[in-house]
């Protein structure tokens, strides 16, 4: 099975041209400007699960391959651009894709039969076109919302509060993705 993950807001929040502020790390892009983010406390943890079921979960963003680098370098995510399919991806690469199920991405053929996204946009969102465009990008329009794990999204509150359901929504977050290994194995 294979695991992508979003980036920003399930598991960074970023905010543009922010006061300095301890709990932030900031980073100037060259052409976008100043931006400080903050690790989702359970980002890590989140990452270790997907990868001890896909050794090569990877990023699925609708940033930059900068953008998504930088922050997988600063907070130590250890995603490689191998790892990281970003907005140019979902152009580029488009046509790429053979009856939904598979891309060619960096001169490599994935399977993505039983492939999952865990984001923090619900699949439907009118206000918000990224899920279709990931969705699309990787199953074609055949796509079905069993790949698609909506996490509650992070707002960048660290607060004992907001960990508390952010450990609420990685325990969900898991047991989701162990229905959807599960249910591949039996098909």
């Amino acid at each position: 099975m294979r695991i992508f993950l979003d980036l920003d807001d399930t598991l960074i929040h970023s905010v543009y041209n922010h006061k300095n502020n301890k709990n932030r790390t900031y980073i100037q892009f060259k052409d976008d400007g100043r931006y400080g983010s903050v690790e989702r406390p359970i980002a890590k943890d989140l990452i270790q699960f997907a990868r001890s079921i896909d050794p090569d979960v990877s990023i699925l963003t609708t940033a930059t391959m900068d953008w998504a680098m930088a922050w997988s370098n600063v907070f130590q995510f250890g995603f490689d651009e191998n790892h990281i399919y970003d907005r140019h991806a979902f152009t580029t690469w488009r046509t790429s894709i053979y009856g939904g199920t598979d891309i060619i991405w960096n001169e490599k053929s994935l399977n993505l039969k039983h492939a999952v996204i865990v984001d923090n946009n619900h699949l439907i969102n009118l206000h918000d076109a990224s899920p279709i465009h990931k969705m699309n990008f990787l199953f074609g329009e055949d796509f079905d919302d069993e790949n698609w794990i909506h996490m509650r999204a992070f707002d960048g509150n660290v607060s004992a509060d907001a960990l508390k359901a952010d450990e609420r929504a990685l325990d969900l977050t898991q047991k989701k993705i162990l229905e959807r290994v599960e249910k591949s194995l039996t098909n």
